[in-house]
């Protein structure tokens, strides 16, 4: 079972557990019933969790859900573009589209 540990996480994957440090996620992208990580270094790795589960383990922390599929870490936002279709640009140099139907909490979230 995943769960919050300090400042780790013990994430189910496919072969056991992986203990991560939150503060190396940058982002992370649903696939279904699986969940994949997008970490400092450019590292990625996927859970066998779904995404709504990291969003109730990490809801305390610094990130904020930008689409159905995007969870990201607002400590590693480089950069908005706001347009019809909104874009973040992470510090790994991942974009990602933020939804419209969340476009409204993104920009509440930094007033």
């Amino acid at each position: 079972m995943s769960h919050y540990l300090h400042k780790k996480l013990a994430i189910p994957t496919l072969t056991g557990l992986k203990f991560l440090c939150i503060d190396k996620i940058v982002h992370l992208q649903s696939d279904e019933d699986y969940t994949t990580f997008f970490l400092t270094g450019k590292t990625q790795f996927t859970s066998s969790r779904p995404l709504k589960w990291y969003v109730y383990l990490l809801r305390n922390h610094h990130f904020i859900r930008i689409h159905q599929s995007h969870f990201i870490n607002t400590d590693c936002l480089a950069d908005f573009k706001k347009g019809k279709y909104s874009t973040v640009i992470m510090d790994d140099g991942s974009q990602i589209d933020v939804s419209r139907r969340c476009k409204g909490k993104f920009r509440k979230f930094f007033e």
